[in-house]
């Protein structure tokens, strides 16, 4: 018989039965004769509880984590253990006992099961007694003080990927998707309805009561799918949402309603008192009922109402001092759009800091709850610097560098390792802490560029903004985060709206940030030579009202990108007319001609911004006449 104590007072004296009866259920291979619950650790999922104990056999005590949870949570973290991650490197803590359900299927979903991890301190370092860290701690200490802990922390996120790739990310292929499917489900309920009426023996739920005088519009899934999305349609409100079929999922005390062909969940609001013995969990209803509230115009407004010095107008989300695109445009086409060729592989899917645990600096992973195959190979690494930028970076960041940090860490993606050392440098000089945290999350996205050959084909720096885009957007469902988590999670949303919509790179930088980072960002693409020619054609743009002089450096650091660039794309051309040119004459004589490129920019052309063609902008002017006279 396995002796339960309790000595932790974290754990309430009524909970405490509960939990003594399901570790009594383990099915451990070596049973032990005492268990001492010691603490209540942070990090589990909602439903579930995540104990650390100390487990004694004989005259031997070892330090257990014990997770407590429902069934249809734990089965599935069981099941990713055991399918991905059982036979895998040291880096994966191992999950060394469960209560028997988790061994099989069909299981009551509601049933209290439980888990149990080896303890990172001995799994990793081979005795208990080493110290733990989780690598939040770790990466606060390198964004506050640089130097040795900075070090310590990208060699611990450099350890990390390179020792989880084998098991996760080197199993990466590509097929065609819309990221709805993947992610729809993560970003919160799409819509709360209300119902008034259960007709049992029809399994049918429905609202009697539309509005008085009114005759509501309908909404079916796919127009709810669309409408979801869209923060400003006034005229949903009180609108009919008719659900032909949809499954029944109870989480805890709340009725959600799962639509499987677009990917929708539904919360319904019953005045009805207890509906869980008319409604058994997976069965099959129509619904209708009427429309409460819906997503984006939820998120929207808690985003305004916790953050009232930000402002939606004219299409942008403005701060002081800082501009962006509006984040709620961007989302039906990132989530809508089938995109061909995604990369996607095996993931953690909860890579936190909070689930990467520091032995003597020696990173390992626990938390196998969302673990899948076939998802987008970037969502890790998005997600992991998300939570960096929301909880670690110092919370009196303002609006305006938080967007600096980000637009230049979207930039320092394309243009190499000389130009990030640049932006670090000026991030720094700005306040010590910004450069730090752009190193960190740079270690990062290199990471994750690492996964993918450079002639894969994949484009990595939009998938990967496409991640961190919805990571962002998935924040806004939280209803207790700090304002300047969200702050965080607005800017990462708003520049990676910005870098995903390149023809409108720079549409939103004001000319301040234009003649300081803008000219930095231009000079590197002039010297790494990878034009981005929709972002020059919109810097061209941008800065046409703004050049007062000739020798304006906004004008100048134009010219000389536009001119490097149209000498490359021509050059083979070039080239292999003077080779037909010498070959098809006896006597040939090879000159060299030195072209002095001069014009302006035609001003007119700015209020064509969303028809114009990017490549006409950077070519077609009078300044590159002589190449079509040549």
């Amino acid at each position: 018989m396995i002796k339960i104590e309790f000595a932790s007072n974290q754990i309430a004296k009524d909970r405490q039965g509960q939990i003594d009866e399901v570790l009594h259920q383990i099915d451990w291979q070596d049973a032990p004769g005492n268990i001492r619950i010691t603490g209540v650790l942070t990090g589990g999922r909602s439903a579930s509880q995540v104990l650390e104990a100390e487990v004694r056999r004989g005259n031997q005590t070892r330090r257990e984590v014990i997770k407590l949870g429902p069934y249809q949570e734990l089965r599935g973290e069981f099941e990713a253990f055991h399918r991905f991650l059982e036979k895998a490197s040291a880096y994966f803590i191992p999950i060394v006992a469960v209560t028997p359900d988790l061994n099989s299927v069909g299981g009551d979903p509601e049933s209290r099961q439980a888990l149990v991890y080896a303890h990172a301190t001995s799994f990793v370092a081979g005795s208990s007694a080493q110290a733990i860290q989780t690598f939040e701690d770790a990466a606060k200490r390198a964004v506050a003080h640089g130097g040795h802990d900075l070090e310590e922390a990208l060699r611990a996120l450099d350890d990390l990927f390179r020792g989880i790739r084998i098991a996760l990310y080197d199993r990466w292929t590509t097929r065609d998707m819309a990221l709805r499917d993947v992610w729809n489900g993560h970003l919160g309920e799409d819509a709360v309805i209300a119902i008034d009426h259960c007709v049992r023996n029809k399994a049918w739920l429905k609202s009697n009561k539309p509005p008085h005088g009114t005759t509501p519009s309908r909404l079916y899934p796919r127009d709810l799918a669309e409408a979801a999305l869209c923060p400003d349609r006034d005229d949903l409100k009180d609108a009919m949402v008719e659900l032909d079929k949809a499954t029944m999922r109870w989480w805890g005390d709340r009725l959600m309603a799962e639509e499987a062909a677009h990917s929708l969940r539904i919360e319904i609001l019953a005045g009805l008192g207890d509906l869980k013995a008319s409604v058994k969990e997976g069965s099959e209803w129509k619904v209708e009922g009427r429309l409460v509230e819906w997503r984006a115009r939820k998120h929207r407004d808690r985003l305004l109402k916790r953050l009232p010095e930000l402002a939606l107008q004219s299409g942008g989300l403005e701060g002081s001092g800082a501009r962006v695109p509006d984040p709620f445009a961007a989302l039906p086409d990132v989530l809508d759009t089938a995109w061909p060729k995604y990369v996607v592989s095996v993931v953690h899917g909860d890579l936190n800091p909070r689930n990467i645990l520091l032995v003597e600096g020696k990173p390992c992973l626990i938390d196998y709850a969302y673990t899948r195959e076939n998802e987008p190979l970037f969502l890790d690494f998005a997600r992991l610097e998300g939570c960096l930028t929301r909880d670690v970076l110092p919370e009196d960041l303002t609006w305006k560098q938080h967007i600096r940090l980000q637009r230049l860490l979207a930039w320092a993606m394309l243009l190499g390792k000389e130009a990030a050392d640049e932006f670090a440098r000026r991030l720094g000089e700005e306040r010590k802490e910004l450069g730090w945290a752009f190193e960190l999350c740079l270690s990062i996205r290199r990471a994750a560029s690492d996964c993918v050959a450079e002639d894969s084909g994949v484009e990595w720096p939009r998938d990967y903004l496409q991640q961190l885009f919805l990571f962002a957007h998935l924040t806004l469902k939280w209803d207790r985060q700090t304002d300047a988590a969200l702050r965080a999670s607005a800017a990462m949303a708003g520049v990676a709206a910005e870098g995903l919509a390149p023809e409108r790179s720079f549409e939103y930088w004001d000319e301040a940030v234009l003649r300081g980072d803008g000219v930095a960002v231009m000079e590197w693409m002039r010297r790494e030579k990878h034009f981005v020619v929709p972002a020059m054609a919109s810097f061209a743009q941008r800065i046409a009202p703004m050049l007062r002089k000739k020798d304006d450096p906004l004008g100048a650091v134009l010219r000389g990108v536009r001119g490097d660039f149209v000498r490359q794309e021509f050059r083979d051309k070039g080239l292999a007319i003077l080779h037909d040119l010498e070959k098809d004459h006896d006597v040939y004589v090879n000159l060299q001609a030195f072209i002095e490129l001069k014009g302006e920019l035609n001003t007119r052309r700015v209020s064509r911004r969303s028809a114009v063609d990017a490549r006409r902008v950077v070519e077609d002017d009078e300044m590159f006449a002589e190449r079509e006279r040549l």
